[in-house]
């Protein structure tokens, strides 16, 4: 009997993979790789892949036990670390520079070189050759997108099995339907959306609120599997270690994590309960986004409140450990508490 192969489609997943890779990561990315490797620790005879993009080709492609897909695409990094410094403006020079890295000093001129070169992203990350070429026998995405109803489209027309894991409440929208023009926040067309939803053979929920939204909503059937956590890392010795021999930080404290946005993280709100409870230390891990958002809460910080940009994946474990709570602001509507 041959092995059950999976694969797992997250294209930015890679600098959860490698640590030298110093970029932004979040929840998808995280949990998708656990999920990953929870599989081949559960099973040796599953046979376990991740496609996904990477800042360079790569000479090690598994890792855990894991085999790696991989497009190697320097520039999107590139791209990515610009826009995490820069915005685009109607007027010359067309560029208005929020954070100063001295990288932008050749990043910059080099975008600007290769755009006329730059080459269409198929809707699926991959092409649907590369998508044909995997060998596997279920393909899982994460989270309701175009991307993902175009990958489940490709992998219907291969007949093969495709898993969609949702993400956050907001990947049920009741406007997604089958003929709408409603497009969402981020750009995803409802219509694409309404798609990726009822063309999954499975779905995933990460907790029984979805599951219930799911059936009420689009009449289709998940499993719950809360969001994977590697106990190992909370076991490890370094965990009990100091955390000021990390950064400079209050021995203990309110824990806050995301990204400077209005609608979903909410930053904004962390600040009023601090400014509510001055005797108390609050640590934000305040994720650049929104770079209006940023500058206010930059603005608005009360003495009591720590913020710094981000935190090395490998080192989360550490800085929750020295936390008295954890402050969670998000919209119940749009993304909730996963777990």
């Amino acid at each position: 009997m041959r092995p059950l192969k999976v694969c797992f489609i997250v294209p930015s997943a890679y600098p959860v993979i490698d640590s030298s890779a110093n970029h932004p990561i979040g929840g998808w990315e995280t949990r998708a790789w656990l999920f990953a490797r929870g599989l081949v620790e559960l099973n040796e005879k599953i046979e376990v892949s991740f496609a996904l993009r990477t800042p360079r080709k790569i000479r090690q492609t598994s890792y855990d036990g894991v085999q790696l897909v991989h497009r190697a695409e320097p520039l999107f990094y590139v791209r990515k670390s610009v826009s995490q410094c820069v915005n685009i403006t109607e007027n010359f020079p067309w560029l208005s520079i929020q954070h100063w890295e001295s990288s932008l000093l050749w990043k910059i001129p080099l975008l600007a070189v290769c755009r006329p070169f730059r080459k269409p992203v198929p809707s699926t990350f991959i092409t649907e050759k590369e998508i044909s070429k995997i060998d596997t026998d279920f393909y899982c995405c994460f989270g309701v997108s175009t991307r993902s109803a175009a990958i489940g489209s490709v992998v219907r027309s291969l007949k093969k099995k495709n898993v969609l894991f949702l993400g956050s409440n907001s990947d049920l929208d009741d406007r997604y339907q089958s003929h709408t023009s409603f497009i969402n926040q981020w750009g995803e067309r409802g219509e694409d959306c309404y798609q990726a939803i009822m063309n999954a053979d499975a779905i995933i929920a990460q907790n029984t609120e979805q599951q219930k939204l799911l059936k009420r909503q689009f009449g289709r059937h998940s499993v719950v599997i809360s969001n994977p956590v590697d106990v190992s890392q909370w076991k490890n010795k370094e965990i009990t270690s100091n955390v000021k021999s990390l950064m400079a930080l209050p021995e203990r404290y309110v824990l806050w994590v995301g990204r400077s946005d209005r609608q979903i993280k909410r930053p904004l709100l962390c600040l009023e309960l601090a400014k509510r409870l001055p005797e108390i230390q609050f640590l934000m891990v305040l994720n650049p986004d929104l770079q209006e958002i940023e500058n206010e809460v930059l603005q608005q910080c009360p003495a009591n409140v720590t913020i710094i940009p981000k935190v090395h994946f490998s080192k989360m474990p550490t800085v929750m450990s020295h936390a008295t709570a954890f402050l969670n602001t998000s919209a119940k509507k749009i993304e909730g508490f996963p777990n």
